[in-house]
């Protein structure tokens, strides 16, 4: 018998995920699709990946910053978490709850 290997899905998701450079992710968070075709952000199991490699968690109502699958962490799809660089995660704030906080 001849076994194929299924052709990779886009959809399905593959690779290891990335907070730092060089630091590997706990295994609970996993990437937004399959890393074969090119870096992508990674989030949370069970959480919704968004658009400019955010994630959110509807559990808690918060949108966070996770990492990414280039180990380098340069890739255009990795969080910028800036003074939270060594952190796993980075919750976002609304720029109005931010306000109303003043």
């Amino acid at each position: 018998m001849n076994y194929k290997i299924a052709d990779p899905n886009q959809s399905i998701s593959n690779g290891t995920c990335f907070y730092a450079r060089g630091k590997t992710s706990n295994l609970r968070f996993i990437p937004c699709g399959n890393a074969v075709f090119g870096n992508i952000h990674c989030c949370q199991a069970e959480d919704t990946c968004l658009e400019d490699s955010a994630c959110y968690n509807g559990r808690y109502g918060t949108t966070y910053l996770a990492g990414c699958t280039d180990p380098d962490y340069e890739d255009e799809s990795c969080p910028d978490k800036t003074l939270w660089d060594g952190m796993t995660v980075a919750t976002t704030m609304s720029c109005a709850l931010a306000k109303a906080d003043r």
